[in-house]
């Protein structure tokens, strides 16, 4: 019996701990979208979606924006720490996306 009970608390508590890491990556942030520029000193991951990379960006706490170029093979997202930008010469290439953790109102 004792087992049994053991094994619900832990189960209760593995469900909590899912339920708030779903209210933590649900959170409400939004994104101010830029073509055309990007940002310095990113690291490089291939996510396969916009959306995988922006989620790495709202869970990493010094991301302050993500690049998308969805042609650069192996290289498609940027997570990026810095805020500086630059205009590029490839038009049409790359997304410039800016994370604000809180939303205006």
């Amino acid at each position: 019996m004792n087992i049994v009970i053991i094994r619900l608390c832990v189960e209760e508590k593995f469900a909590l701990l899912v339920y708030l890491f779903c209210i933590a990556v649900n959170s409400v942030v939004c994104w101010n979208q830029t073509a055309d520029i990007h940002g310095f000193f990113g690291t490089p991951h291939n996510f396969s979606t916009l959306d995988e990379c922006k989620a790495e960006c709202v869970n990493n706490k010094s991301c302050v924006a993500v690049d998308w170029q969805p042609s650069n093979v192996g290289r498609k997202c940027w997570i990026l720490t810095l805020t500086f930008v630059r205009t590029t010469t490839e038009k049409g290439v790359i997304v410039h996306y800016e994370l604000h953790r809180e939303c205006p109102s």
